[in-house]
């Protein structure tokens, strides 16, 4: 998906969602880029809480899986535990990432 700015219009990044057989009822949020400009800003957390509400429809849980290294990202995917989300955080076997879980709350 694409992501523009309501005032303008304009393009300012994109992310996508991801099946992930191993993970039983789960989709996976990734691969999002957003133009440096709009770092830092509700933009971020704005675009994952649309993401997840859609996907809650679908799934029970979603997937964030992060480079143990990029502390940038880590951080933002841990400030969506304010959106009265539980985000639970373990490190995956076999790779370099953080697996981040959000379980949908009933």
């Amino acid at each position: 998906m694409i992501i523009l700015t309501k005032e303008s219009g304009d393009i300012i990044g994109s992310s996508r969602f991801k099946l992930r057989p191993n993970f039983k009822n789960a989709a996976e949020i990734g691969w999002s880029f957003l133009a440096r400009k709009y770092w830092g800003g509700q933009y971020n957390g704005e675009v994952k809480r649309l993401m997840m509400e859609y996907a809650f429809q679908h799934v029970d849980r979603i997937l964030f899986f992060v480079d143990k290294d990029n502390r940038r990202s880590q951080k933002a995917v841990e400030k969506l535990g304010s959106l009265s989300l539980k985000v639970d955080r373990k490190v995956e076997s076999g790779n370099d990432d953080i697996t981040y879980i959000i379980q949908k709350v009933l």
